[in-house]
C-alpha cells in the first residue's frame, strides 16, 4: 500500500518552511530592518501566483483537498504592532492558505448568498494585500480582513467579503497562521452589532 498523490510527504512544510526560517533569521535584527523585510514579504507577488494556482488546481479537482498549503501573505508591521498592543504575540507573521478552504468557501456548505464566485475567490491575495478594514476577533483570536463589494456583486445585503486568519500564539511545530473560510457578509450586522470585533486597521 502507498499514499495517494499529495499525501506521501508534508507538502505544507515545504511550502511555508522557508518563510518561517526567514522570519527566524531576521527576528533578532534591528526593528527598522525587520519592518522593511516584513513589509516586502507582505507584498510578495509570487504568493498571488502560487495561491491562484492552488485554487485553480483544486477547483479542477472537483474541490477535493490533497493537503496542499501555500503562503498567502505576511502580516504587516502595523498589524503585528496592533496585535502586540492587544497582548497577542505571534509565533510568526506568516499566513497560510490550505486547499481544503476552496471547498469550504465555494462548496455547498455555504448558501449561494454566502459563497464567493470563483473569480472573486481567485482575488483573495489582492483582498488581503489591500483590505478596506482589518478587525481582531477577540473571541476566536483571529484577524478578519474585510473587502467591500461593488454594488453589482452584493447579494441579499451582504456587502463585503470576510477573510478570517486564525492567529497562532503557541503551536511551535507549525508556527504559522491559517486562513479560514471566506464568505460574503453584511458589514453592519457583523461588526456594528457585536462587541467581539475590534478594528485595528
Amino acid at each position: 500500500m502507498s499514499a495517494d498523490a499529495g499525501w506521501g510527504t508534508n507538502l505544507g512544510t515545504k511550502a511555508w518552511n522557508l518563510d518561517v526560517q526567514a522570519y527566524k533569521k531576521i527576528a533578532k535584527l534591528p526593528q527598522d530592518i525587520q519592518d522593511k523585510f516584513i513589509s516586502d514579504m507582505a507584498q510578495n507577488v509570487h504568493n498571488k501566483e502560487n495561491i491562484q494556482g492552488l485554487i485553480t488546481k483544486t477547483i479542477k479537482n472537483n474541490l477535493l483537498s490533497r493537503g496542499n498549503e501555500d503562503v498567502l501573505t505576511w502580516f504587516t508591521p502595523e498589524i503585528i504592532k496592533a496585535l502586540e498592543d492587544n497582548k497577542i504575540r505571534l509565533q510568526t507573521p506568516v499566513a497560510v492558505f490550505e486547499d481544503r478552504q476552496v471547498k469550504h468557501s465555494l462548496g455547498d456548505r455555504k448558501t449561494l448568498k454566502q459563497r464567493l464566485s470563483e473569480e472573486q475567490f481567485l482575488n483573495i491575495y489582492d483582498y488581503v494585500k489591500n483590505p478596506d478594514e482589518v478587525y481582531l476577533d477577540t473571541e476566536l483570536s483571529a484577524l478578519i480582513y474585510v473587502k467591500y463589494l461593488p454594488e453589482d456583486e452584493i447579494i441579499d445585503e451582504r456587502d463585503c467579503i470576510k477573510i478570517p486568519v486564525q492567529i497562532n500564539t503557541n503551536k511551535r511545530k507549525r508556527p504559522i497562521n491559517y486562513v479560514g473560510t471566506t464568505g460574503r457578509i453584511n458589514h453592519f450586522k457583523t461588526f456594528n452589532k457585536s462587541k467581539r470585533y475590534k478594528r485595528i486597521e
